[in-house]
């Protein structure tokens, strides 16, 4: 349980944009904390229609009434001008933090991340893990250093990667998981009860950045690689297909199957109402789900209801 009252003497600041972030400073702001500043991304253009929104995070800040910066970055913040604060938390940002800044906080610089750190340093640690299968994932509270993601880290909680996860789910169950870590992590700090450990860095790995070449399938791969592309690049860039015909979709739910097949890659193996099975490089690919372009996801039932597959195959 929490005391409302030593947490409203504890002043946090608080820098992060996407949905993942939410959950954090929802949180913090429940639990009492006082909130003097934060820190978003400026608002963007989303979507077909390149609309401008602004990120989750400014929406509820309005809503709370906390003050909110939109810096395009941080270089030029004056810190002397920042209100003096206990911690520094700092959620999927997406800016870079000037070492200045990791100063500026009286007891520590705080990131949630979405790895058992030194595993999947970087911006997109979701996305790594599931595309190299790994078992487990997780979350790190970590001290912030000027390196990326290599400072010591005061605790962490694991995730078993249940074979139906995707990118999506794993955003969103690590996101509520962060934000109790977060908490409890606090409340330890803050009664110094919790030293951070030091990473033991030659056990550390890097999530690169996703690119959307990524996303292109390759019948020749095997069927469990292509699985595993799926369900890590969904919701995005979600992984791309194209027939001998010309169409191209987007493959939205897809699982290897344990069937051998003689047929080359990218030929349909066989074709039911409910999924299409295609070969690949190794083992056999059951599609379920797919999207046209412009279209919504749909199931393989409701796309044959006006589309056929008869004479067509997979092409790279």
């Amino acid at each position: 349980m929490f005391n409302f009252i030593v947490n409203s003497k504890v002043s946090i600041a608080f820098a992060g944009t996407p949905d993942f972030s939410l959950p954090s400073l929802e949180g913090l702001y429940n639990s009492k904390y006082h909130i003097p500043i934060v820190f978003t991304q400026p608002d963007r253009p989303y979507g077909r229609g390149r609309s401008i929104r602004e990120s989750k995070i400014s929406s509820f800040a309005k809503k709370a009434n906390l003050d909110i910066i939109k810096p395009e970055n941080l270089d030029n913040i004056d810190i002397k001008s920042l209100p003096k604060v206990d911690f520094f938390v700092v959620v999927a940002y997406g800016l870079i933090i000037p070492e200045r800044m990791l100063n500026w906080p009286r007891l520590a610089p705080i990131n949630v991340h979405a790895s058992l750190l030194p595993k999947w340093r970087g911006s997109s640690p979701i996305q790594r893990s599931l595309l190299a299968d790994d078992a487990e994932t997780g979350i790190s509270i970590m001290r912030m250093e000027s390196t990326l993601d290599t400072g010591p880290v005061y605790s962490s909680r694991s995730l078993a990667i249940k074979e139906n996860y995707d990118s999506e789910d794993l955003h969103q169950i690590l996101s509520g998981e962060g934000a109790k870590l977060l908490l409890e992590t606090l409340s330890r700090i803050i009664i110094n009860d919790l030293k951070p450990i030091p990473q033991q860095n030659n056990l550390a790995s890097y999530a690169h950045k996703i690119s959307k070449s990524e996303s292109k399938v390759v019948w020749s791969k095997s069927a469990r690689f292509i699985e595993l592309q799926v369900r890590s690049f969904k919701p995005w860039p979600t992984c791309s297909a194209k027939l001998s015909d010309g169409r191209t979709f987007k493959l939205i739910n897809a699982k290897a199957v344990d069937t051998k097949t003689n047929l080359l890659p990218g030929n349909i193996v066989s074709l039911n109402k409910e999924t299409i099975h295609v070969a690949t490089g190794s083992g056999i690919l059951e599609i379920s789900k797919i999207q046209k372009p412009g279209g919504k996801p749909v199931s393989i039932k409701e796309y044959l209801n006006a589309h056929s597959f008869i004479g067509v195959t997979f092409v790279d």
